[in-house]
């Protein structure tokens, strides 16, 4: 994966290490899909945790769309993935608690816009 300006270069090799094919994907394009899945990932969280208010054992329906946003933000190789990661949940469960509350400082969409600057700025990419 090459950084290029506004876009991410990633280039698939075949079996001999020959170049095969490449993907372009504009930084922009990655934003939007990072910040969805970050969105997904905040109402899924909301879901299973009042499934587990009305007493559904829902740990067995994660999805692990965390999982996928570390890897597309490239948090690989970093000493601090752990604090990092640790945070990124810590950030999600001030929000929903604060949106339990009804008292939110920020959309959910400005949350996952802060979020994903978060996490961009310890990516190992950027």
């Amino acid at each position: 994966m090459i950084f290029s300006g506004n876009k991410i270069i990633i280039t698939c090799y075949d079996v001999a290490k020959n170049p095969y094919f490449s993907i372009i994907i504009k930084i922009d394009a990655m934003k939007q899909t990072i910040c969805s899945l970050i969105q997904d990932d905040i109402r899924h969280t909301q879901l299973l945790n009042h499934l587990q208010t009305v007493g559904v054992e829902a740990h067995d329906y994660v999805l692990n769309v965390s999982e996928t946003v570390f890897k597309l933000v490239d948090l690989r190789e970093s000493p601090f993935e752990d604090i990092i990661v640790r945070g990124y949940f810590d950030l999600i469960k001030t929000y929903q608690e604060a949106a339990r509350a009804s008292k939110p400082n920020l959309s959910l969409e400005q949350f996952t816009e802060c979020l994903y600057a978060y996490l961009m700025s310890f990516s190992v990419g950027k």
